[in-house]
């Protein structure tokens, strides 16, 4: 078995490249409007040395060690490679979500302190270069030079193909503590401003090796990487989850069902990972009965609460026998649990399994700070960040004596060990003095044949303080009412946990890495 753990980060590629030199380690593959191109490839010896000319190549522009360096980009091969030419050359990554307009775009460089930004144009619809070119630079006084991907116009950028190291532009000597910042995720802003969240070597790669181990991951496997890479899901769980175990991947710029169902079938891709908003989706479309999946033979559901009903279609009409649920946060690098591959079908459909090895968990009531076998579940181990980014209050917050991860998530362990999820802390509906959890009352509307998607959330109210509402996505074709709705789940859940509101809508409100936002629906609601 091999194995590669407790390394500075660029030792994954070095590791990858004399242990399978002449495997393909990844593909990135076009936009689907120009599905004829042919996709950028790199063997695991042609990635190391890509790797280290890019190194060159930052030093020439001026990244030195320490250094912030941000990356504002689709799923592209350049990431992949400044990944790990910025682990080499020992600067910090800093992940920024597609999906950031000018102010937030402006908060993030200017919190992280980031001194460089490479950007993509644009990616899928999201004009980047005007949100550049409205940036105020003289509130970004740190900030040095951008860097754009794309032969793009813009003053004052260069393009990185451009930049051509000299002789003198000269490596330093590796970085060789693992314990040492090398990646910044900022987090995806369901709730407020985003913190970042500061992780190093020794975080992200162990976590990597892991979850490629739970999953079975051999240089056999071919992975779609159709989650975001600035997530800590696309760059630690799918590339270096990959690269641990000689995997390759297999990269989509972004999310589009149609095209990952191509992908799949053209590349006969062996493992896929995504948010369950991703797998119902490509589940869901007409192509997935024109391009059947029979390749895939695993892969981890998470990044939100999955339904049942969603990885019970995935077992018995995708036959992905081997398809698990995973839990985790950016804060724990990312996974925390997982279900065992070969656990039955029922408790990877309505459970988050077990702990990773490594990794301990208990579970503690938010009212009495007893440890017990329903509450927050609160997480030690070697994937707990080193903090947040300039902010030692929400810090101290996150993280106890122990030291223990506050996670905000609440949990309850069942008899045989296995956990499984009530909801979020934060999300928690007080109605009338009773705590409801919305993703208890979610589980059961799925299970209504009408309903393809659905979000609960709470609304403000005069006499019980706060009521339930929720906003319903129908299958195609399908129709619901509130009475219909209500008379559902009377038989299925208490009285109190039925919604007293239901909106039909064409989408929900998601952050770029698939995250229902709640307080959206919250704030934007209308009483009827």
């Amino acid at each position: 078995m091999t194995t590669i753990r407790d390394v500075p980060l660029f030792g994954v590629l070095v590791f990858a490249a004399r242990t399978w030199p002449q495997r393909l380690a990844l593909s990135a593959l076009p936009p689907p409007q120009r599905a004829a191109e042919a996709p950028g490839e790199m063997s695991f010896s042609e990635l190391l040395p890509a790797a280290l000319l890019a190194a060159r190549k930052l030093v020439a522009l001026g990244v030195r060690p320490g250094d912030h360096v941000a990356l504002w980009a689709a799923n592209r091969l350049e990431w992949v490679v400044l990944e790990f030419a910025l682990a080499r050359l020992g600067a910090v990554l800093v992940t920024a979500n597609t999906a950031l307009g000018r102010e937030d775009l402006t908060y993030l460089l200017r919190q992280s302190e980031t001194r460089f930004l490479f950007a993509d144009s644009r990616v899928k619809g999201h004009d980047f270069l005007a949100v550049l070119r409205a940036l105020d630079r003289t509130s970004l006084p740190q900030l040095e030079r951008l860097v754009l991907f794309e032969r793009d116009e813009l003053p004052g950028a260069l393009h990185w193909s451009a930049i051509a190291p000299s002789p003198a532009d000269a490596l330093p000597p590796p970085p060789s503590d693992p314990d040492a910042l090398v990646n910044m995720q900022y987090t995806s802003g369901t709730t407020g401003f985003p913190k970042g969240v500061m992780l190093s070597s020794r975080n992200i790669v162990n976590n990597a090796w892991s979850c490629g181990q739970l999953l079975g991951l051999s240089p056999e496997d071919r992975v779609l990487v159709q989650v975001p890479l600035f997530h800590c899901f696309g760059c630690v769980v799918a590339v270096l989850g990959a690269f641990t175990h000689g995997a390759s991947i297999h990269l989509v710029p972004w999310f589009d069902p149609q095209w990952s169902l191509r992908v799949i079938r053209e590349r006969a891709i062996t493992c896929v990972h995504g948010v369950p908003t991703m797998f119902q989706a490509m589940i869901d479309h007409p192509a997935a009965q024109e391009l059947p999946v029979r390749s895939v033979r695993t892969g981890i559901m998470a990044g939100a609460v999955c339904p049942r009903s969603l990885m019970e279609r995935l077992i018995h009409e995708w036959s992905v026998r081997e398809m698990t649920i995973g839990f985790g946060l950016t804060e724990a690098s990312p996974h925390v649990c997982y279900t065992p591959r070969d656990s039955e079908p029922e408790l990877r459909c309505g459970t988050i399994g077990v702990p990773i090895p490594g990794t301990e968990l208990r579970l503690v009531d938010p009212d009495t700070g007893l440890v017990g076998e329903r509450g927050e579940i609160q997480v030690r181990g070697e994937g707990i960040m080193l903090g947040y980014w300039k902010n030692e209050s929400a810090t101290r917050e996150a993280i106890l004596p122990g030291p223990w991860l506050r996670t905000g998530d609440m949990a309850e362990r069942l008899p045989n060990g296995f956990y499984r999820i009530a909801g979020r802390l934060k999300e928690m509906v007080l109605r009338g003095g009773e705590n409801i959890y919305p993703a208890e009352v979610e589980e059961a509307i799925r299970h209504h044949p009408a309903v393809a998607e659905v979000a609960v959330f709470g609304v403000p109210d005069e006499r019980l303080g706060e009521e339930l509402a929720c906003a319903i996505i129908p299958r195609p074709g399908a129709s619901i009412t509130l009475e219909e709705l209500r008379a559902f789940l009377r038989e299925r859940i208490a009285r109190i946990k039925v919604p007293r509101f239901l909106e039909v809508v064409e989408a929900l409100p998601l952050t770029a890495s698939g995250k229902v936002q709640r307080f959206v629906l919250t704030r934007r609601w209308k009483r009827p």
